[in-house]
């Protein structure tokens, strides 16, 4: 796959690529590489996984709160793993910058 970002602002390309399972992957890959292009973004995807607490136990003695945040931790988790696909160097600056947006 090619470094140069996708033109996702011409419907065609985007229609014809979402009809793939390569060109799914693709429009998800340009997507997050363009939010974590920006310190503003980075510090965003920061909150967000903060709050999938993906950095914390999921432990609780109440079984449905357990439950919950594990449910939370998992969609953490598969974003964590599509950043390590897309743009690796991106999720190590984001977590140096530790969800500073200023």
């Amino acid at each position: 796959m090619s470094d140069q970002p996708l033109d996702l602002g011409d419907p065609e390309n985007v229609k014809e690529l979402a009809r793939s399972a390569k060109g799914r992957e693709a429009i998800k890959t340009t997507v997050l590489r363009n939010i974590m292009g920006s310190k503003a973004g980075r510090g965003w995807m920061f909150e967000l996984l903060a709050g999938c607490h993906i950095y914390e136990t999921s432990f609780s003695s109440n079984a449905m709160t357990m439950a919950y945040h594990e449910g939370e931790r998992n969609v953490g988790l598969k974003l964590v793993a599509s950043l390590a696909v897309a743009c690796p160097e991106r999720y190590l600056e984001m977590m140096r910058e530790g969800g500073d947006v200023g």
